[in-house]
């Protein structure tokens, strides 16, 4: 997913209308974000605009969602009227928003970190059996994957301290 800096944004409002909100990113682009993503931070439709807007900048990640189109002859009166096509539509979408840069770098790292710390458990494991440099390689493969010798060479490159 790609990461986004949201400098703005608008909740719609009106007439079949359900409150989710359109983010204005530092791109330039508008992008479609779910009212429930904006409820799970404490933003609501009812926050003060004076207020949201001392909020931003927001974070988000942004996908995209696929969904039918709708019938624009959809008659509700009509039993055998379709309300959407079976034609399929994409449109960018923010997955995830974030009040700050340090919560979006906090889940966008966790795979990496994960990376290390299962390293770190694998190297002290090793030092404790007194395994050979083969047989650590052996269980390494088998655990995380035959990237573990390059994973090893890129954490010298870390602030990362491993033994």
């Amino acid at each position: 997913m790609k990461k986004v800096v949201i400098i703005g944004g608008q909740f719609a409002t009106g007439k079949d209308k359900q409150g989710n909100f359109v983010a204005q990113t530092a791109e330039g682009e508008e992008i479609f974000v779910l009212k429930n993503r904006m409820d799970a931070i404490g933003i609501t439709k009812d926050t003060p605009i004076a207020e949201l807007e001392k909020m931003f900048p927001l974070y988000g990640l942004q996908g995209t969602r696929t969904f039918n189109q709708r019938n624009p002859n959809f008659d509700p009166k009509d039993k055998d009227s379709k309300e959407f096509l079976e034609e399929t539509t994409t449109r960018p979408e923010i997955k995830r928003v974030f009040k700050s840069l340090a919560d979006l770098v906090h889940v966008t790292t966790l795979g990496e970190r994960i990376k290390v710390e299962e390293i770190k458990v694998i190297k002290q494991l090793r030092k404790d059996a007194e395994l050979t440099d083969e047989e650590i390689q052996a269980i390494a493969n088998e655990s995380i994957g035959s990237d573990f010798a390059e994973e090893e060479e890129e954490e010298v490159t870390t602030d990362v301290e491993i033994e």
